[in-house]
């Protein structure tokens, strides 16, 4: 009896120190529509035929190795009801922000759509054969509860963990259409902590040496006048108002939700807060001052935080810093400007290529508007290498497609993006080429009527 209390203790220390990979709200997460679906084509025999055996292939996610996307990122996809197949996803999403995927295929189309975690290290550069997946997540049609989406439905989650993650998208057999497809992340930050400063006022960052390497800095150094405004990120609860030996005049507050802590350090004075208390994004917690050990310092905000509650410290920045939508283009953005470029062109066509040379690419460019951390160490102090960072750019020159020596090469337009048009290839894979003039030159040369 007494072993197997032992036994049931140590389960329940390892429950509480673990952490899921993701925080999918409630109603995002996954079901087994795919599978009945499955069955209920078993049901009829259509799995024995040509076009049922094609679907259930595409319904199968270790089958595929996409390719591998930046984020933000929005798509035009085509699928033609006569060639049964899906459209997969493959993005990398960091820990701190929050990812929001929404589809819509207006009226003619009905999905299914589903968020899949990578198991274990995964590097794009030398791709598996085979990924290893979890399934996490499934889209919410935003009008009903049907499994069958058709028009808008979304995914919104945070990863625990930076990590790659998979998107299935699976039209219904005999079913065509277009579908609309964004991928957006920000950071949980609702409002930037210190009052008329942004991350350039971070002159001491995530990592740095403390007290001649002795120690290193759990969080991230805000310098502003004295007095400024502190405000809190996200909402939470104060869990403690008071004074400590090196962080002066501080505040706690606890996220429940995400099971993590913010501590503010050095404050000059503290704001309308006391413990137990439930405070909004953007509540004052103080001002910026140089209590503790910062007293022979200009005025800052010492901001932690901490995850799991106070299990570990995390860098601050990915949490805080916006991402810039600048450059980024919704659907119908990219729609009105391929349109307005080629008005000719249009999803769904077939092209047989006889001559010329259209430069064709597994992989896609893309260029991650995320502001990259300025930390160059853990929390433990090791000096992180360009694997412990997030991936920040793609360019044209990785996974080009081995050049076509048979003629014609039959090509089918199936995606628009921003930056590039995407092709199904005569095996069935998917390729990509550059937005140019004379890649839309070759193509409307050789359009094949349908």
């Amino acid at each position: 009896m007494m072993k197997l209390l032992i036994l049931l203790i140590v389960f329940v220390s390892l429950a509480a120190c673990s952490s899921p990979p993701v925080m999918v709200e409630e109603k995002f997460t996954p079901d087994e529509s795919v599978q009945e679906y499955r069955r209920s084509l078993e049901g009829v025999n259509l799995h024995t035929t040509a076009m049922g055996i094609q679907w259930l292939r595409w319904s199968d996610p270790t089958r595929y190795v996409p390719m591998l996307s930046i984020l933000p990122f929005s798509e035009i996809r085509h699928f033609d009801a006569e060639v049964p197949e899906g459209a997969y996803y493959l993005f990398e999403a960091i820990r701190g922000h929050r990812v929001t995927i929404t589809l819509d295929s207006g009226e003619g189309l009905s999905y299914f759509a589903d968020l899949f975690g990578v198991q274990g290290t995964f590097d794009p550069e030398n791709p598996p054969e085979t990924l290893h997946l979890d399934q996490l997540a499934s889209a919410h049609f935003v009008e009903t509860d049907s499994r069958v989406r058709q028009g808008k439905s979304t995914i919104v989650f945070e990863p625990r963990n930076t990590r790659f993650f998979v998107l299935r998208i699976l039209p219904r057999l005999l079913e065509g259409g277009q579908i609309q497809i964004q991928v957006e992340n920000q950071a949980i930050a609702q409002v930037w902590p210190v009052e008329n400063t942004t991350e350039r006022q971070i002159w001491s960052h995530f990592g740095d040496p403390r007290d001649g390497g002795a120690r290193v800095h759990h969080g991230v150094d805000i310098f502003a006048p004295r007095g400024t405004p502190i405000f809190a990120p996200v909402a939470g609860r104060i869990t403690r108002v008071g004074e400590r030996e090196l962080g002066g005049l501080s505040v706690s507050m606890m996220d429940d939700e995400r099971s993590i802590s913010f501590y503010f350090a050095h404050l000059n004075s503290y704001g309308d807060v006391r413990a137990g208390q439930q405070v909004e994004a953007g509540h004052i917690i103080g001002t910026v001052g140089n209590t503790g050990n910062a007293i022979t310092t200009p005025p800052h905000l010492h901001l932690g935080i901490y995850d799991r509650g106070w299990g570990g410290a995390v860098d601050p920045w990915y949490f805080l810093v916006p991402v810039s939508y600048e450059d980024y283009r919704t659907p119908d953005e990219v729609l009105d400007a391929w349109q307005q470029l080629s008005p000719d062109l249009v999803l769904g066509e077939r092209f047989s290529l006889e001559s010329g040379n259209l430069e064709l690419f597994r992989q896609i460019s893309g260029f991650n508007p995320v502001v990259p951390s300025l930390a160059r160490r853990d929390r433990a102090g090791r000096v992180l290498t360009r694997e412990d960072f997030p991936i920040f750019e793609l360019d044209w020159n990785h996974g080009i497609v081995p050049e076509l020596h048979e003629r014609p090469v039959h090509l089918r337009l199936v995606a628009l993006r921003s930056n590039a048009l995407g092709f199904r290839l005569p095996d069935g894979t998917l390729a990509w080429t550059e937005k140019t003039e004379s890649a839309l030159a070759l193509l409307q040369a050789f359009v094949v009527s349908t």
